[in-house]
């Protein structure tokens, strides 16, 4: 079947995995880190907030939630079941894990139905799909409300959340109350796919000086804010976390319609639902190699930025073969009909 792909949400979205995984590097400068954590994840949000069709938000509830749960929740049973059996076996080598202690190895299920990243211990970052969840699901009610009372409920929402983990004394299952912020962004890219950025000057001398505004409000937004964790629920001064987060995804909106059609960013958008829940994994596997193979230190990987880079981009290598054989054998993983394809060839 033949999608229409929109080339720069394609190319916003490679950029935004290749900020995720470097973000995720254990060699990364902690001050890199600060300004990428405070929009990559935003982004991800408010792009598929502007994907969303209205005529899924039109249509029934149980239509809209079933849509969902083989969109959402299955890739992310899918990708936790492919990284037990690893955190296993990376425990009993590394002897973190006692074989004759089993209640241990039921911990993982716990953290799988309350979906929380501290809980999910064989593979953290799978929090997002949970959250992603909670916000299509909040949003498919939001937007039952005029765009007056839909605003003014986005902004509620946005305060509460925030709010919430001090409120209660706890975490809520699915990361519930981070949806409540993450819904803030989904919304407005929903919002912002109507508008169709027809308004968007094409002229380079403005664009450039509209990037440098961006710029200079990212900057100095993020840095005058503490350093901020959408998952942990960290988000320091709200109001610079908010424009910090805006400014960020603006930005890399903007750059992204700059940067010519590449097919290999086209391809790492398109397989961003493997990348995303594998690339921790792989990176611990690159990790073990070199400590078990070319007798690196364990440390080794903190060293240099150099390895961000290294770990960052074998990451997304790694992933050829491994979509190649889903998106050929085991498509429903990732939420599609069975589909033959090249090992390098674009795909929908």
């Amino acid at each position: 079947m033949f999608i229409m792909r929109i080339y720069w949400i394609d190319t916003a979205k490679a950029l935004g995995i290749i900020f995720v995984l470097f973000g995720h590097t254990k060699g990364i400068d902690p001050s890199i880190k600060k300004y990428l954590y405070s929009f990559h994840l935003p982004l991800f949000f408010f792009l598929s907030g502007y994907l969303l069709k209205e005529k899924y938000l039109s249509g029934s509830f149980k239509n809209y939630f079933t849509k969902n749960l083989r969109n959402i929740v299955i890739p992310y049973l899918a990708f936790w079941a492919l990284s037990y059996p690893y955190w296993v076996l990376n425990g009993l080598v590394k002897k973190q894990l006692n074989i004759n202690d089993i209640s241990i190895f039921f911990k993982p299920l716990f953290g799988l139905i309350y979906g929380t990243d501290a809980r999910l211990i064989s593979n953290d970052v799978l929090w997002y799909f949970t959250c992603l969840f909670c916000t299509t699901i909040i949003f498919y009610w939001v937007a039952r409300l005029n765009y007056p009372l839909r605003i003014a409920l986005l902004f509620l929402l946005g305060i509460l959340g925030p709010a919430l983990p001090d409120l209660i004394g706890f975490r809520l299952p699915w990361n519930l109350e981070v949806s409540f912020v993450a819904v803030v962004f989904f919304g407005t890219g929903h919002f912002c796919s109507d508008l169709e950025f027809k308004q968007i000057n094409h002229n380079p001398l403005s664009q450039s000086i509209t990037a440098s505004l961006l710029a200079v409000t990212f900057l100095v937004s993020v840095t005058q804010n503490t350093a901020v964790n959408l998952s942990g629920m960290k988000f320091g001064n709200l109001g610079y976390f908010y424009l910090g987060a805006f400014s960020g995804i603006s930005l890399t909106i903007l750059l992204s319609r700059m940067i010519p059609h590449n097919h290999i960013l086209d391809w790492i958008s398109r397989n961003t639902i493997i990348i995303f829940p594998l690339h921790i994994v792989i990176f611990s596997i690159f990790t073990g190699i070199g400590v078990l193979f070319l007798n690196l230190d364990p440390e080794f990987n903190k060293t240099s930025t150099l390895s961000c880079f290294v770990y960052t981009f074998g990451a997304i290598i790694t992933c050829i073969p491994i979509s190649y054989l889903i998106r050929n054998y085991t498509p429903w993983i990732i939420g599609l009909q069975r589909e033959k394809t090249a090992l390098l060839k674009p795909v929908s």
